[in-house]
């Protein structure tokens, strides 16, 4: 299956263009951006469009598939066989799930949820054998995408027309969604050349938590060696008149306290940094 989104040719006989040439002219003067379909007698495929530009097409004949590339490949396609021809014009998300099925390898498509036991089917074929893959989900009202690495769910993603959901919103409202049925699932699993921008993203999104983290414990460190010097705003250090003349009087001092607090607040971030280094080497 391919998402939905607006229909901007419907049903037309490659036959009937008068060139390939003129028809992708109309889609770049649109400002296309979604994906082309095509099927007849002699295959199907798709191929990815960018304001009317044609990118990367799949094409499946008798069985074998071939990539062809751009305005050329297209043409090659069109002038070798009889289709008809969707353009269909979709959101970030749909064509986020054109990507994956232009560019990963398949696994199983076209599976409907009721007419298997999909936990088990799952647990066996993913999660057992700590695959990577990208699970899409088509239903109604929505379209999804889970990404599973080292067989267990990394990223998810929802979209309806009004709304996208994010993260463990987004896998749980998915569950739901194939628990009641009318639910389709393509899987596929990631390709070689996929993995590594998959990794750094959900590496991405980790080292994101991990330093929001760290930032909140150093700032608590930070607030803490103040407490312990007198220097506290919250416990008024250095606030009151007798506090302020001592202040003045070890001018000297205070500097040199000053000085070992940046220094040990540096230390902190330092070894802080290193330590996730070490998780993300882990990762």
């Amino acid at each position: 299956m391919l998402p939905e989104g607006e229909k901007v040719v419907e049903d037309l006989e490659t036959e009937f263009l008068p060139s390939v040439d003129e028809f992708l002219e109309e889609l770049k003067q649109k400002r296309v951006t979604g994906y082309i379909s095509f099927e007849g007698n002699d295959g199907e495929g798709f191929a990815a469009v960018d304001a009317g530009v044609p990118g990367k097409v799949k094409v499946t004949r008798n069985g074998v598939e071939k990539v062809e590339h751009g305005a050329d490949g297209l043409r090659e396609v069109f002038d070798t066989g009889s289709y008809t021809v969707q353009v269909v014009d979709c959101s970030e998300s749909g064509r986020e799930i054109v990507d994956i099925k232009l560019n990963n390898d398949e696994i199983k498509t076209d599976m409907k949820a009721g007419d298997v036991d999909l936990p088990k089917f799952l647990k066996t074929n993913i999660t057992e054998q700590k695959n990577d893959c990208h699970i899409v989900v088509f239903a109604e009202r929505y379209s999804g995408i889970v990404t599973m690495v080292d067989g267990i769910p990394a990223q998810a993603k929802l979209s309806t027309e009004d709304e996208i959901h994010i993260g463990d919103e987004a896998l749980q409202r998915i569950l739901e969604g194939t628990r009641e049925g009318g639910v389709v699932l393509d899987i596929y699993r990631i390709s070689e050349d996929s993995t590594d921008q998959v990794a750094e993203e959900v590496i991405g999104e980790q080292m994101e938590d991990e330093l929001e983290s760290i930032s909140s414990d150093f700032e608590d460190k930070a607030d803490d060696l103040l407490d312990d010097m007198g220097l506290g705003i919250g416990d008024g250090g250095g606030g009151g008149d007798a506090g302020g003349g001592e202040e003045a009087t070890a001018g000297g001092d205070g500097g040199t306290e000053m000085n070992d607090l940046e220094a040990e607040i540096e230390q902190e971030l330092e070894d802080e940094m290193g330590d996730l280094g070490d998780d993300l080497e882990g990762l």
